[in-house]
Protein backbone atom coordinates (compact mmCIF):
# COMPACT_ATOMS: atom_id res chain seq x y z
CA UNK A 1 0.00 0.00 0.00
CA UNK A 2 1.33 3.44 -0.91
CA UNK A 3 2.10 6.04 1.81
CA UNK A 4 -0.55 8.25 0.19
CA UNK A 5 -3.32 5.67 0.72
CA UNK A 6 -2.07 4.92 4.24
CA UNK A 7 -2.35 8.60 5.14
CA UNK A 8 -5.87 8.84 3.73
CA UNK A 9 -7.06 5.88 5.80
CA UNK A 10 -6.39 7.89 8.94
CA UNK A 11 -8.94 10.50 7.93
CA UNK A 12 -11.95 8.21 8.16
CA UNK A 13 -14.94 8.26 5.78
CA UNK A 14 -18.25 10.07 6.04
CA UNK A 15 -21.48 8.18 5.54
CA UNK A 16 -21.72 6.98 1.90
CA UNK A 17 -24.91 6.59 -0.09
CA UNK A 18 -24.13 2.91 -0.49
CA UNK A 19 -21.61 0.48 0.95
CA UNK A 20 -19.23 0.19 -1.98
CA UNK A 21 -18.66 -1.92 -5.08
CA UNK A 22 -17.91 -5.58 -5.67
CA UNK A 23 -17.56 -8.13 -8.46
CA UNK A 24 -16.10 -11.48 -9.42
CA UNK A 25 -12.87 -11.33 -11.43
CA UNK A 26 -10.94 -13.70 -13.68
CA UNK A 27 -7.44 -12.83 -14.86
CA UNK A 28 -5.73 -15.03 -17.44
CA UNK A 29 -2.33 -14.67 -19.13
CA UNK A 30 -1.50 -17.32 -21.72
CA UNK A 31 0.88 -17.76 -24.63
CA UNK A 32 3.09 -20.39 -26.24
CA UNK A 33 5.66 -20.33 -29.03
CA UNK A 34 9.28 -20.18 -30.12
CA UNK A 35 11.64 -17.73 -31.78
CA UNK A 36 15.08 -17.77 -33.40
CA UNK A 37 17.40 -14.93 -34.33
CA UNK A 38 20.97 -15.71 -35.29
CA UNK A 39 22.50 -18.01 -32.69
CA UNK A 40 19.79 -17.21 -30.11
CA UNK A 41 16.65 -19.29 -29.67
CA UNK A 42 13.85 -19.41 -27.15
CA UNK A 43 10.64 -21.27 -26.50
CA UNK A 44 8.03 -20.41 -23.92
CA UNK A 45 4.74 -21.46 -22.44
CA UNK A 46 2.95 -18.98 -20.17
CA UNK A 47 -0.17 -20.24 -18.38
CA UNK A 48 -1.60 -18.17 -15.51
CA UNK A 49 -5.09 -17.82 -14.12
CA UNK A 50 -6.49 -16.13 -11.00
CA UNK A 51 -10.11 -16.07 -9.81
CA UNK A 52 -11.73 -14.31 -6.90
CA UNK A 53 -13.76 -11.36 -5.68
CA UNK A 54 -13.03 -7.65 -5.77
CA UNK A 55 -14.49 -5.75 -2.80
CA UNK A 56 -14.25 -1.98 -2.47
CA UNK A 57 -15.79 -1.15 0.90
CA UNK A 58 -13.87 1.89 2.18
CA UNK A 59 -15.10 5.34 1.12
CA UNK A 60 -12.47 8.06 0.71
CA UNK A 61 -13.46 11.72 0.77
CA UNK A 62 -12.37 13.51 -2.39
CA UNK A 63 -9.93 12.15 -4.97
CA UNK A 64 -7.59 9.25 -4.25
CA UNK A 65 -5.73 9.11 -7.57
CA UNK A 66 -2.46 11.06 -7.56
CA UNK A 67 -2.48 14.37 -9.50
CA UNK A 68 -6.28 14.57 -9.69
CA UNK A 69 -7.36 18.24 -10.02
CA UNK A 70 -9.42 19.81 -7.24
CA UNK A 71 -8.72 16.67 -5.21
CA UNK A 72 -10.53 17.78 -2.03
CA UNK A 73 -13.83 18.35 -3.79
CA UNK A 74 -16.12 15.75 -2.18
CA UNK A 75 -19.04 16.66 -4.44
CA UNK A 76 -17.00 15.99 -7.56
CA UNK A 77 -15.32 12.72 -6.56
CA UNK A 78 -16.55 9.37 -5.29
CA UNK A 79 -13.55 7.24 -4.28
CA UNK A 80 -13.31 3.71 -2.93
CA UNK A 81 -10.57 1.29 -1.94
CA UNK A 82 -10.54 -2.22 -0.54
CA UNK A 83 -10.03 -2.09 3.22
CA UNK A 84 -7.88 -5.23 3.33
CA UNK A 85 -6.80 -8.34 1.47
CA UNK A 86 -9.28 -10.83 0.03
CA UNK A 87 -8.40 -14.49 -0.72
CA UNK A 88 -8.50 -15.82 -4.28
CA UNK A 89 -7.38 -18.91 -6.21
CA UNK A 90 -4.46 -18.94 -8.65
CA UNK A 91 -2.69 -21.36 -10.94
CA UNK A 92 0.68 -20.71 -12.64
CA UNK A 93 2.48 -23.10 -15.00
CA UNK A 94 5.23 -21.24 -16.88
CA UNK A 95 8.34 -22.52 -18.61
CA UNK A 96 10.87 -20.53 -20.67
CA UNK A 97 13.98 -22.09 -22.24
CA UNK A 98 16.55 -19.79 -23.89
CA UNK A 99 19.76 -20.70 -25.69
CA UNK A 100 22.41 -18.31 -26.96
CA UNK A 101 25.52 -16.25 -26.24
CA UNK A 102 25.90 -14.40 -22.98
CA UNK A 103 29.15 -12.40 -22.95
CA UNK A 104 30.86 -13.73 -26.08
CA UNK A 105 29.46 -15.13 -29.37
CA UNK A 106 31.49 -18.30 -28.71
CA UNK A 107 30.16 -18.85 -25.19
CA UNK A 108 26.68 -20.38 -25.34
CA UNK A 109 24.43 -20.93 -22.35
CA UNK A 110 21.00 -22.47 -21.88
CA UNK A 111 18.67 -20.85 -19.36
CA UNK A 112 15.59 -22.61 -18.02
CA UNK A 113 12.97 -20.76 -15.98
CA UNK A 114 9.93 -22.39 -14.39
CA UNK A 115 7.22 -20.75 -12.30
CA UNK A 116 4.75 -23.00 -10.51
CA UNK A 117 1.81 -22.17 -8.25
CA UNK A 118 0.82 -23.87 -6.10
CA UNK A 119 4.23 -25.07 -4.94
CA UNK A 120 4.68 -28.64 -6.24
CA UNK A 121 6.02 -29.66 -2.84
CA UNK A 122 2.61 -29.03 -1.29
CA UNK A 123 0.62 -31.39 -3.49
CA UNK A 124 -2.25 -28.95 -4.15
CA UNK A 125 -3.67 -28.31 -7.62
CA UNK A 126 -4.94 -24.76 -6.96
CA UNK A 127 -2.95 -22.09 -5.16
CA UNK A 128 -4.31 -19.66 -2.60
CA UNK A 129 -3.37 -16.00 -2.64
CA UNK A 130 -4.47 -12.58 -1.48
CA UNK A 131 -5.70 -9.61 -3.46
CA UNK A 132 -5.10 -6.23 -1.88
CA UNK A 133 -5.87 -2.53 -2.28
CA UNK A 134 -7.88 -2.07 -5.47
CA UNK A 135 -8.85 1.57 -6.10
CA UNK A 136 -11.85 3.08 -7.88
CA UNK A 137 -12.35 6.83 -8.38
CA UNK A 138 -15.38 8.39 -10.08
CA UNK A 139 -15.13 11.94 -11.36
CA UNK A 140 -18.74 13.17 -11.55
CA UNK A 141 -17.73 16.39 -13.28
CA UNK A 142 -16.08 14.60 -16.22
CA UNK A 143 -18.30 11.51 -16.11
CA UNK A 144 -15.28 9.21 -15.94
CA UNK A 145 -13.93 6.52 -13.65
CA UNK A 146 -10.31 5.65 -12.92
CA UNK A 147 -9.34 2.12 -11.91
CA UNK A 148 -6.04 1.25 -10.24
CA UNK A 149 -5.21 -2.46 -10.21
CA UNK A 150 -4.77 -4.38 -6.95
CA UNK A 151 -1.91 -6.68 -6.02
CA UNK A 152 -2.76 -10.23 -7.14
CA UNK A 153 -0.21 -12.15 -5.08
CA UNK A 154 0.44 -15.76 -4.08
CA UNK A 155 3.46 -17.90 -3.01
CA UNK A 156 4.99 -19.35 -6.19
CA UNK A 157 7.89 -21.76 -6.77
CA UNK A 158 10.57 -20.00 -8.84
CA UNK A 159 13.19 -22.22 -10.53
CA UNK A 160 16.10 -21.00 -12.66
CA UNK A 161 18.99 -22.99 -14.14
CA UNK A 162 21.86 -21.76 -16.32
CA UNK A 163 23.97 -24.37 -18.13
CA UNK A 164 27.19 -23.57 -19.98
CA UNK A 165 26.74 -25.83 -22.97
CA UNK A 166 28.97 -24.72 -25.86
CA UNK A 167 32.28 -22.91 -26.19
CA UNK A 168 35.83 -23.06 -24.77
CA UNK A 169 36.51 -25.69 -22.14
CA UNK A 170 36.92 -23.00 -19.50
CA UNK A 171 33.30 -22.08 -20.26
CA UNK A 172 31.70 -25.51 -20.58
CA UNK A 173 33.45 -26.76 -17.44
CA UNK A 174 31.62 -24.19 -15.31
CA UNK A 175 29.11 -25.71 -12.93
CA UNK A 176 25.44 -24.94 -13.68
CA UNK A 177 23.88 -22.10 -11.72
CA UNK A 178 20.68 -23.24 -10.02
CA UNK A 179 18.24 -21.13 -8.04
CA UNK A 180 15.15 -22.78 -6.59
CA UNK A 181 13.05 -20.84 -4.09
CA UNK A 182 9.51 -20.11 -2.96
CA UNK A 183 8.70 -16.52 -3.89
CA UNK A 184 6.22 -15.41 -1.23
CA UNK A 185 5.54 -12.07 -2.92
CA UNK A 186 4.98 -13.31 -6.48
CA UNK A 187 2.28 -11.42 -8.37
CA UNK A 188 0.45 -12.67 -11.44
CA UNK A 189 2.12 -9.92 -13.51
CA UNK A 190 5.69 -10.67 -12.38
CA UNK A 191 8.38 -12.01 -14.75
CA UNK A 192 6.57 -10.40 -17.69
CA UNK A 193 6.95 -7.04 -19.42
CA UNK A 194 4.10 -5.07 -17.88
CA UNK A 195 2.08 -2.46 -19.81
CA UNK A 196 1.18 0.75 -18.01
CA UNK A 197 -2.50 0.14 -18.87
CA UNK A 198 -2.59 -2.69 -16.34
CA UNK A 199 -1.83 -0.40 -13.42
CA UNK A 200 -4.35 2.34 -14.19
CA UNK A 201 -6.99 3.04 -16.82
CA UNK A 202 -10.07 5.22 -17.25
CA UNK A 203 -13.44 5.04 -18.95
CA UNK A 204 -16.82 6.81 -19.20
CA UNK A 205 -19.51 6.31 -16.57
CA UNK A 206 -23.11 7.55 -16.35
CA UNK A 207 -24.19 9.66 -13.40
CA UNK A 208 -26.50 7.01 -11.94
CA UNK A 209 -24.59 3.90 -13.05
CA UNK A 210 -24.96 0.85 -10.85
CA UNK A 211 -22.24 -1.18 -12.58
CA UNK A 212 -18.89 -0.63 -14.29
CA UNK A 213 -17.47 -3.03 -16.87
CA UNK A 214 -13.70 -3.24 -16.46
CA UNK A 215 -13.18 -6.30 -18.66
CA UNK A 216 -10.42 -5.83 -21.26
CA UNK A 217 -7.18 -7.22 -22.70
CA UNK A 218 -3.64 -6.03 -21.92
CA UNK A 219 -0.44 -6.07 -24.05
CA UNK A 220 1.85 -8.09 -21.78
CA UNK A 221 4.94 -9.63 -23.39
CA UNK A 222 7.40 -12.37 -22.41
CA UNK A 223 10.81 -11.40 -21.01
CA UNK A 224 13.49 -12.90 -23.26
CA UNK A 225 17.25 -12.48 -23.65
CA UNK A 226 18.67 -9.43 -25.41
CA UNK A 227 18.28 -9.52 -29.17
CA UNK A 228 14.99 -11.47 -29.20
CA UNK A 229 11.75 -9.57 -29.76
CA UNK A 230 9.48 -9.95 -26.70
CA UNK A 231 6.48 -12.00 -27.87
CA UNK A 232 2.93 -11.03 -26.97
CA UNK A 233 0.73 -13.15 -24.73
CA UNK A 234 -3.05 -13.19 -24.42
CA UNK A 235 -3.83 -11.31 -21.18
CA UNK A 236 -7.50 -10.90 -20.28
CA UNK A 237 -9.29 -9.39 -17.30
CA UNK A 238 -12.97 -10.19 -16.79
CA UNK A 239 -14.55 -7.98 -14.13
CA UNK A 240 -17.88 -6.17 -13.72
CA UNK A 241 -18.20 -4.09 -10.56
CA UNK A 242 -21.70 -3.58 -9.13
CA UNK A 243 -22.86 -1.24 -6.41
CA UNK A 244 -23.30 -2.84 -3.02
CA UNK A 245 -26.64 -2.05 -1.32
Amino acid sequence: MSPFIAAILLLGPTAPQHTGWEGEFVMTIRGEGSIKKGPSTARWKIDREARGKIILDRRIEGAVVVLSPDRNNTQRYESWIGSGTVPFTIRVRDEIVERGPLFSPKEIRRDTTRLTCPDPAGGETIGQGHLGWPTLQIDRELGRYTWEAPRVEAPTRSFFQREFIEGPKAWTSLKPIVQDKLDLGFQIIHKLNQPKEWFSFTGPIDKDATQITLSRSFPFTVMLMAGLTPPKVDAQLTLILRRRP
